[in-house]
């Protein structure tokens, strides 16, 4: 039994893929530019202000900095729903990190069979992460050798 490793690399490069298609939903438009741009002039224009000990120029950058800074939040959370969704979706169910309880499930699963121990140790060495295909394998692994044990029992 071998698994093919899939690096973070790799699942990464395919996943940018599927990020690139989806892509086209706009999600930090011009006006969103325009405001981070007005934030950093702002933060500029309060460091002058403390430089040259001027309080008025001091606030002005500080209230200018804190408005963009309300309304770019508030630009943001008005993004469509798709643009917002989390990274994990453009990664295939077998491309995504093997959950606690997955790795819970590959040691039940490794203590029970001598053989599939010898496959899933070098999984633990291994530079690339244990993924949900890989837990995938080993719980089909276990049901191939459950059903061959059974049916030489029958014989």
């Amino acid at each position: 039994m071998s698994r093919k490793s899939l690096s973070v690399e790799e699942a990464t490069a395919r996943a940018r893929q599927r990020r690139r298609a989806a892509g086209k939903i706009q999600r930090f438009d011009r006006l969103a530019r325009l405001l981070v741009v007005l934030i950093a002039a702002a933060g500029g224009i309060a460091w002058m202000g403390s430089s040259q000990s001027s309080i008025p120029t001091l606030l002005t950058g500080y209230l200018v900095m804190g408005l963009a800074t309300a309304a770019l939040i508030a630009r943001l959370t008005r993004i469509p729903a798709a643009a917002r969704l989390p990274l994990e979706r453009y990664y295939l169910p077998d491309e995504q990190l093997a959950s606690a309880e997955d790795i819970r499930q590959l040691r039940c699963l490794a203590q029970e069979n001598q053989e599939l121990e010898g496959v899933t140790s070098a999984w633990w060495r291994s530079s690339a992460p244990i993924r949900k295909g890989d837990v995938r394998l080993a719980v089909e692994f276990s049901h191939a050798m459950r059903r061959d044990s059974v049916a030489a029992q029958e014989r």
